[in-house]
């Protein structure tokens, strides 16, 4: 007598032959045999086969023979990650993404179907299904891909984001939205992205200038012009580089990303209003004068027409002109997210052939489409 020792999974039926001689037995058993020659080992499982051979040589003996029903789930997301794979009846099965976002989860045997999966970056959380349809097989599936991690540093200020909304009042602020993200920077800084799968859309918004001119109407009436919206470039389906700093502008001289994108100060026309123009990208429309006059007063500032695309904000209001009686022109809208981005400057009423210029820019991004 000898004996073949079978690792097979449970509830595989397991079927030993040698020249007509078979013997069988379920998932993991040892088996009998009689005969000295080549055996051959198979195993069935939910109706995939597999088979081994062992050389029995001598009786007193144990030979081994094994197969494997493993398969693979297959994951790719946020480097570090926790990743879980659940489904009703197992056992959960945990791992952790590689430097380069790859998790690999081994499916035991008995246990194909439907499995559910969770990512998990200690701040966001994304869950899909995959099928694991048969056997020796390898399913994919990507999580948090739309969630890019963004590193933006002010001074000795960093702040990160991955998925869940931060909001630095005056500076910063980038928020999930829809399937993918949007950001608003209203100050000078670094950039990085250390995970991004999509290329992005970026919006400058130059700062806003002064009418800078004015009529004496009587003695004590002066008519200002109206101000400049900042200058407005768009740019569509950029790419970035992961791991880069890039430099983040935005101040008197006008808002640039880097070397991708740069908008300048606004240079409005006496008397007008909302002289920038908007290049083609999220919008081509022209950002006009809204309003004229020969000496500013009534004059009006527009908004960037097309700009209401990002977030429904009006970006980029000239200055109104100013009134007479000694009072300014205003500098244009309030709204939005940060106050008076990009706004024209006042007009030069009570006199002042120097009125002050609009506020800052802004730089706005998301995830291209």
């Amino acid at each position: 007598m000898a004996y073949i020792s079978v690792t097979a999974p449970s509830g595989a039926s397991v079927t030993a032959s040698c020249q007509g001689s078979e013997v069988t037995g379920s998932g993991t058993c040892t088996l009998e045999v009689t005969m000295i020659g080549e055996w051959l080992v198979t195993v069935v499982l939910d109706g995939t086969t597999k088979t081994d051979t062992v050389n029995v040589t001598a009786y007193g003996e144990t030979y081994e023979a094994a197969v494997s029903y493993a398969s693979m789930i297959r994951v790719t997301t946020h480097p570090g990650a926790s990743v879980t794979a659940t489904k009703t009846g197992q056992s959960d099965i945990t791992g952790t993404a590689d430097s380069d976002g790859v998790c690999e989860l081994t499916v035991p045997a008995g246990a194909l179907g439907e499995w559910s999966v969770t990512a998990d970056n200690s701040e966001t959380t994304a869950t899909g299904t995959v099928n694991v349809a048969s056997y020796d097989s390898t399913v994919t599936i990507s999580l948090l891909e739309n969630v890019p991690i963004i590193e933006f540093t002010v001074g000795d200020d960093t702040y990160t984001y991955k998925g869940a909304e931060i909001d630095i009042s005056g500076k910063i602020k980038i928020s999930p939205s829809g399937d993918g993200w949007k950001a608003w920077i209203k100050t000078s800084g670094t950039i990085k992205f250390t995970y991004l799968k999509t290329n992005v859309d970026l919006f400058a918004v130059g700062k806003g200038t002064g009418g800078g001119y004015y009529r004496y109407i009587s003695p004590n009436d002066y008519a200002g012009g109206g101000g400049s919206g900042g200058q407005i470039v768009t740019k569509t389906g950029e790419s970035i580089t992961l791991d880069t700093a890039y430099s983040i502008t935005v101040d008197s001289t006008g808002s640039s990303f880097g070397s991708i994108i740069s908008a300048g100060v606004g240079g409005g026309a006496s008397g007008g209003g909302g002289a920038a123009t908007i290049d083609t990208g999220w919008s081509s429309a022209t950002h006009p004068q809204y309003s004229y006059s020969s000496y500013g007063y009534g004059a009006a500032g527009a908004y960037a027409f097309g700009s209401t695309a990002f977030d429904n904000t009006e970006y980029g209001h000239g200055g109104c002109g100013g009134d007479t009686n000694y009072s300014s022109g205003s500098r244009g809208r309030t709204d939005g997210v940060y106050a008076n981005p990009g706004a024209g400057g006042a007009g030069g009423g009570q006199g002042n052939n120097s009125p002050t210029g609009g506020n800052i820019g802004i730089i706005l991004m998301r995830n291209a489409a």
